[in-house]
């Protein structure tokens, strides 16, 4: 078995840090593991350092995999790319790398994948997929054995984002202007924002709190652990909540809002609030002055974090993947649908094709028969006691009965399809190409008229 991790990104941020974390840890079980990303970024020479093999652009997807493979996708553009591996032995996981609730797009995408990866347990994807929930999944033993880097006096209040809109930080300003007990503000990160913060902290009378770091931090582990708490307002694109996983696991008590799964995640590591001025500077002021509350939310924090690794998440999804792939063996040996054109199952093909299902049926098979509308297929079928299922089957673009046919199939797990005459045969081929897993097609022609260049295709 061999991964494909596809991430549409050219730098370790957001999603791009996700998918060079699972790859990491696939790659600590003993598994096979390649990148494919968007191209030559940091990324790429992240992964490389870590030992894994990376390719670029990210359109060469569907030439790289082969019958076997696992491709995870984490952006969309990356799993629709995945799709062109339909018909292949290929099993396609999504990775859901946001922390807002999943599209109702992605349930549509549901037939064509064969699993997807939530990061919380409170967000539900419906339309039938197999999900899975995996949190975290971050490299915690360098924050789990911090040192604090360097002391604020007397508190320091620690936010680690990119300084642009939407991230909080304006907020996180005018609520330092109402805690009563005195701290230092350090924001950890680059932005346009750095000059408006500083004129906004210094038309409040409190620019000697503010402090911007926006440099890299060499131990920056040790400056994590040595905040007093973080305050995390906004995930964005970052599922993994890695900087709240990474101040838990340095004993910090993390400040955060009511989004995606960050209260289950947080527990009781630190406290949820309303992403407002008046709440913040409440929770943050009670905190400060209270340092066996904050002791033992970091205690817990810790403690939650272990569970929280690369190699955790990964062995998850292992583990997910060969139950998904060892049910998916098992159905391939046992069920089959006959499938005709046909109302009526008096002769010719129709009957051969009746008396296929009861021979399967009497071997132990499972077995059901599928033939159009309500005809005598349906009452000799109920007579030889096989499971019947009627498809319109109008024509050989008939969406609909398409759409049923898939349905079915991915309902059932059918693993082969012998199909009787050509237009069952076209939408059986067609539905083999949609389907996630593989599907065996048997055409019986039943005549022996020389093919036309129009029809060959199906026979090859």
């Amino acid at each position: 078995m061999r991964f494909w991790v596809a991430v549409k990104n050219l730098r370790t941020t957001g999603a791009g840090s996700s998918a060079l974390l699972l790859a990491t840890g696939l790659k600590r079980l003993g598994c096979s593991v390649a990148m494919i990303v968007e191209g030559d970024g940091s990324l790429a020479s992240e992964a490389a350092k870590s030992g894994i093999e990376v390719q670029w652009p990210l359109w060469r997807l569907p030439r790289l995999v082969s019958g076997g493979d696992v491709v995870i996708a984490h952006r969309s553009l990356d799993h629709l790319l995945s799709l062109f591996t339909l018909g292949m032995d290929v099993t396609r996981v999504r990775i859901w790398s946001y922390s807002r609730s999943p599209r109702s797009s992605l349930a549509a995408l549901c037939p064509f994948t064969h699993l997807i990866v939530l990061p919380f347990h409170n967000e539900r994807l419906h339309g039938g997929c197999r999900v899975l929930h995996i949190a975290g999944g971050i490299e915690t033993h360098p924050f789990l054995t911090a040192s604090p880097q360097r002391r604020w006096h007397p508190h320091a209040i620690g936010m680690v984002a990119r300084l642009k809109e939407g991230r909080g930080h304006r907020i996180v300003v005018k609520a330092s202007e109402l805690v009563p007990v005195e701290h230092r503000l350090v924001f950890v990160g680059d932005g346009e924002l750095a000059s408006p913060l500083r004129e906004r902290a210094g038309s409040m009378g409190i620019i000697h709190r503010l402090e911007l770091i926006r440099e890299k931090v060499p131990d920056y582990p040790g400056l994590l652990s040595s905040f007093d708490l973080l305050v995390y307002l906004s995930p964005g694109s970052d599922a993994t909540c890695r900087t709240v996983i990474e101040a838990m696991a340095a004993g910090v008590p993390v400040v955060t809002v009511e989004e995606g799964g960050l209260p289950e995640l947080v527990g009781r590591g630190g406290v949820v609030v309303s992403k407002t001025t008046e709440d913040i500077a409440r929770v943050a002021g009670g905190l400060l002055v209270n340092p066996s509350l904050r002791k033992r939310m970091g205690l817990w924090g810790r403690s939650r974090a272990r569970g929280l690794t690369v190699e955790n998440r990964a062995e998850r999804l292992l583990l997910a993947l060969n139950g998904l792939l060892s049910h998916t063996d098992e159905s391939r040996s046992l069920s089959v649908l006959q499938l005709i054109s046909r109302k009526g199952c008096d002769s010719g093909g129709g009957l051969q094709a009746l008396q296929l299902a009861r021979g399967l049926k009497s071997r132990g098979i499972e077995v059901t028969f599928g033939a159009r509308g309500e005809g005598s297929c349906l009452s000799r079928s109920e007579e030889a006691g096989v499971p019947f299922i009627s498809i319109p089957m109008r024509s050989e673009w008939d969406l609909p009965s398409l759409i049923a046919l898939v349905r079915f199939l991915r309902r059932k797990g059918i693993s082969l399809v012998h199909v009787h005459k050509g237009l069952a045969h076209s939408l059986a081929m067609v539905a083999g190409w949609i389907l996630p897993r593989p599907l065996a097609v048997v055409a019986n022609r039943g005549v022996s008229f020389d093919l036309e260049p129009w029809n060959r295709w199906r026979y090859q």
